[in-house]
């Protein structure tokens, strides 16, 4: 069963083919939020990600992105701004818009695509609390051959 994708979440997405997918390739697009949802969970929710039947992946992600499309409009019209500053001063009032499109979104996907990491996936960090991402090298560092200078020994951490 195809579910279409919703237009305002096609408008701003590019298909991303994840890397992070080792369970199941997939090569459709389930859109902006659904795209999301997928490689978030296929990272710190495997387990969760693999008990989706294969057969129902592509329709769960749709709908899951379907519903962030809808709970971030809703959202955002109790966060519009009021139309007087239209009139008045229209700079103002896009950038309040604008605002209110990232705050709803923010809030949203909170709750519906970023959940909370399965124990045992949560995410290496520093003695600052930052999050180590385990393929990063410093910008240019590679190529000049100073890229151990900026690593951390074990006992730093």
């Amino acid at each position: 069963m195809s579910i279409p994708s919703s237009s305002a979440s096609r408008t701003f997405s590019a298909p991303l083919v994840s890397k992070l997918m080792t369970t199941q390739q997939r090569t459709t697009d389930y859109g902006r939020y659904g795209n999301l949802a997928a490689n978030h969970m296929a990272q710190w929710l495997p387990t969760a990600f693999a008990s989706i039947p294969a057969e129902e992946t592509e329709a769960y992600f749709r709908a899951l992105d379907n519903r962030v499309v809808d709970a971030i409009g809703d959202l955002e019209v109790s966060l519009t701004p009021p139309k007087s500053l239209q009139q008045t001063d229209f700079l103002a009032y896009s950038g309040q818009m604008q605002m209110s499109h990232l705050i709803a979104e923010e809030q949203v996907l909170a709750e519906l695509v970023y959940l909370a990491p399965e124990p045992g996936a949560e995410p290496e960090t520093d003695r600052d609390g930052a999050f180590i991402d385990p393929g990063w090298t410093p910008p240019r560092a590679a190529e000049s051959g100073f890229a151990e200078e900026f690593q951390e020994s074990p006992t730093d951490r």
